[in-house]
């Protein structure tokens, strides 16, 4: 469900908690995260700024009672680290970063055995209100 900005519409599939782009990438990146479906709120959409059309969705987990949630960019925006958590349980080291590429948008690594991984701010972008 691709839908245009400028027509007060929605742009993703569902409401989230964050979107966030880079100057030096071509997209936006959100979660849905308040959206109550679970294959929506276990994925990312990833959407450009050109268009303002989704270019791909990316589902991050398919197990259940866990969601996609915190998309930050590192500094020089060539990763975007994403979180995968436990909505009922994060007392265990069950969630995950997941890191992707970018531009490619492809997966790069995944850290596993973490705690609710949704403080992974970077400082220098908060620092220098790079979003």
């Amino acid at each position: 469900m691709s839908q245009n900005l400028s027509r007060g519409r929605r742009l993703t599939c569902g409401p989230g908690v964050f979107i966030r782009t880079h100057p030096k990438s071509d997209y936006y990146w959100a979660d849905q995260t308040k959206t109550p479906e679970p294959e929506v709120q276990q994925s990312i959409q990833v959407i450009s700024k050109k268009t303002r059309e989704i270019v791909k969705t990316i589902r991050l987990t398919e197990v259940e009672g866990y969601a996609a949630v915190h998309i930050e960019f590192n500094a020089d925006g060539s990763e975007v680290w994403t979180s995968v958590w436990n909505r009922k349980d994060s007392k265990k080291p069950n969630g995950q970063i997941i890191i992707f590429d970018a531009k490619t948008l492809k997966e790069k690594a995944r850290i596993k055995g973490l705690y609710a991984p949704t403080g992974k701010f970077n400082v220098y972008n908060r620092v220098n209100h790079v979003t």
